[in-house]
């Protein structure tokens, strides 16, 4: 049986490097959003979790890497918040998407994306701002560094987006967020185990 019970959880920037929005940032909401999942995953879940940082500091890209690798992750999932810079686009632009690797991803990326995007669009299917915009590729860093086995990077939705932007920063919403991420990365690895 192939072991999939090793996930590295990277919130994206930290210490002030992320976007921001008003008081609101990016570095605080995807570190919300991480520490719920690492518990889902670690009391619900069993399996054995390393999160990128515990607080609002900065944790360079390569140094997720390397300490990705050294966890030796069977799951690298990167979080983040999306945002834009077309003002006048605000409440249109809205949605969540993941990345894989353009080259380099092979089935285990595509198979845990898909498991990942279906599952949180499932989480939530009452609210149509929080649709599904699919699976993107991207040369991103930390996907090019292949941490994992399998790895994908994930937006949560669009910070720019008022209406998104209030759910996101509140406790419900980091809540459920975090439950969508949970249930796909259980789907995914309750997957491989069936195969095994």
């Amino acid at each position: 049986m192939e072991d999939t019970k090793r996930i590295y959880i990277s919130p994206g920037h930290g210490g002030g490097h992320g976007k921001r929005v008003g008081r609101i940032t990016e570095d605080n909401i995807v570190l919300g959003v991480s520490l719920i999942l690492k518990h889902l995953l670690e009391e619900q879940g069993g399996y054995d979790v390393m999160l990128a940082r515990d607080g609002d500091y900065y944790v360079s890209l390569s140094s997720r890497v390397k300490e990705s690798k050294k966890f030796k992750a069977d799951l690298f999932l990167a979080i983040h918040a999306n945002s834009h810079s077309y003002p006048d686009k605000n409440n249109s632009i809205f949605g969540f998407e993941a990345f894989i690797h353009d080259e380099l991803s092979d089935s285990r990326d595509n198979i845990f994306v898909a498991h990942l995007l279906s599952a949180y669009g499932a989480e939530f299917e009452d609210k149509p701002l929080m649709r599904n915009r699919g699976k993107k590729e991207n040369n991103f860093y930390l996907l090019r560094q292949r941490p994992a086995k399998a790895n994908v990077l994930f937006e949560l939705n669009f910070m720019t987006n008022p209406m998104v932007l209030s759910f996101m920063n509140s406790s419900l919403g980091q809540f459920r967020m975090s439950k969508g991420l949970f249930e796909g990365i259980k789907t995914y690895t309750n997957k491989l185990k069936k195969k095994a």
